[in-house]
């Protein structure tokens, strides 16, 4: 249709004008203002000057009809121009300047309005890319992004111990928010405050307050890819965060994730013993190992990690110095203790040395802390006397049950955390063990692969590799 190809037309020209920014933007200006002053002026020919109208703003009663007039009245209302309205019988010069001046004055309104607009819009352009600094004391840190992160958010939900959690990244903000948002993580229990940037940077980890965490924790980049890959933005921050000695107060607590436990060892150095480690694959693999032998443990680990029940606890209080742990068994009430734990300070960090099942006569002593198994915060202490006595179990061979056969083992599936799996079962084994790997990769990859992190404790293994 014509009216169509007229007015994309149209479009088209103003685009072309747009393109010249400020000329042809000013042009456009023009070419409006003209337009409406010329179709405001067609109001003469509906009784502009009637007594009536008179009222109006600009239309005086001595006002001579006549289309220049309509225009001047048009032109004022298009404008809005306070410093014009009154200047009609100036003269030339003066109605110039007042012209100029008052178009001036808009000017600078729209220039104001204009700068407030884009200072808010950089604003929330820098907040929904993540680019603002953290200003948060006491939050959990997380340096780094996997999947695991989510579990531990919905653990945090549970445990409500850390109410606000910083995580710093190279994923986008609205790419978190979406997978927060689909993980159904509840953000009425956490505050979260997420922030696009690489961990590795110093200059990000002032950003996110680093010096006022409480606790930091470095995730393994499962996304980076399997094996050694996945650890190597977790030792470059190992690195860093080790040799860091400007601390405000004193370091937080560190923890980090090693997915390949032959990154172990490149961890403990660069860390310096100074930070806590935890060996992910090899942690699982022990976990599914143990609960295939034995029957039963399986349901005691989901007991053991789920947070609403009960949890390995420390604790540090002095009510518990000057027991022996023999005591302490029989006057805790509600709680299975474990060991101990003693603090160990080195530069202004603090590690830890774990002694479990210690003996009845060792006496708890300052700064050591207990281990122990309770649902409760802090387990009831009571007073020696009101304690049991000492007990002897006799171990009744009729009631102790036969180990099922796991000499012949059957894996199905593959990921990056089997090799840990057919170790600890090697591991655990005292004599020959027969695995099979039933998976969809073929005898020479699978026997490849898990050649890399053989031991000599696999040489025990009788491995049989089936692609299905």
């Amino acid at each position: 249709m014509l009216i169509v190809r007229v007015l994309r037309k149209l479009r088209y020209r103003i685009d072309e004008l747009l393109a010249r920014e400020f000329a042809g933007q000013l042009l456009i200006l023009l070419i409006l203002i003209s337009s409406l002053t010329v179709l405001g002026a067609t109001a003469i020919f509906f009784g502009l000057f009637r007594p009536e109208n008179t009222a109006l703003t600009g239309v005086a009663a001595e006002t001579d009809p006549g289309l220049l007039q309509g225009l001047w009245w048009s032109l004022l209302q298009v404008l809005n121009l306070p410093g014009f309205r009154n200047a009609r019988d100036a003269s030339g010069p003066i109605l110039i300047y007042a012209f100029v001046l008052s178009l001036a004055s808009l000017a600078v309104f729209a220039i104001l309005i204009s700068i407030i607009r884009t200072a808010i819009a950089r604003r929330l352009e820098a907040l929904s890319r993540g680019d603002t600094a953290v200003e948060e004391s006491g939050h959990l840190l997380i340096l780094g992004w996997s999947d695991e992160v989510i579990t531990l958010l919905r653990q945090l939900c549970v445990l409500a111990q850390h109410p606000t959690v910083t995580i710093l990244t190279p994923e986008s903000v609205r790419s978190l928010q979406t997978t927060l948002r689909l993980a159904g993580i509840d953000q009425r229990q956490l505050k979260l405050v997420l922030r696009t940037g690489n961990p590795s940077e110093p200059t990000e980890l002032l950003r996110v307050a680093i010096d006022d965490a409480a606790s930091i924790i470095i995730p393994s980049n499962y996304q980076a890819g399997s094996g050694r890959a996945a650890d190597n933005q977790v030792l470059r921050l190992l690195t860093l965060l080790a040799q860091r000695t400007s601390w405000r107060d004193r370091p937080p607590s560190v923890v980090a994730e090693i997915a390949d436990v032959r990154n172990h060892e490149l961890a403990e150095i660069a860390s310096a013993g100074r930070l806590f480690l935890v060996k992910s694959s090899r942690l699982l693999g022990k976990l599914l190992v143990q609960s295939a032998i034995h029957p039963g443990l399986s349901e005691v680990y989901r007991q053991l990690f789920d947070f609403s029940s009960h949890a390995l606890r420390v604790s540090f209080q002095p009510r518990y110095h000057g027991h022996t742990i023999g005591a302490l068994h029989r006057c805790l009430e509600g709680a299975i203790l474990l060991g101990v734990v003693s603090p160990e300070f080195n530069a202004g960090w603090v590690s830890y040395q774990a002694r479990l099942n210690p003996p009845d006569d060792h006496v708890v002593t300052a700064p050591e802390g207990i281990v122990y198994l309770s649902d409760r915060e802090r387990p009831l202490l009571m007073e020696a006397q009101t304690c049991p006595p000492p007990t002897t179990i006799a171990a009744n061979a009729a009631s102790v049950a036969t180990e099922q056969n796991w000499r012949n083992v059957l894996l199905i599936g593959w990921n990056n955390e089997i090799h840990d799996v057919i170790r600890e079962f090697a591991e655990q084994a005292d004599e020959a063990i027969a695995i099979t790997v039933l998976s969809a990769l073929d005898e020479e990859q699978a026997r490849q692969q898990i050649a890399q992190f053989a031991t000599a404790a696999m040489d025990a293994v009788t491995l049989t590799c089936v692609q299905a």
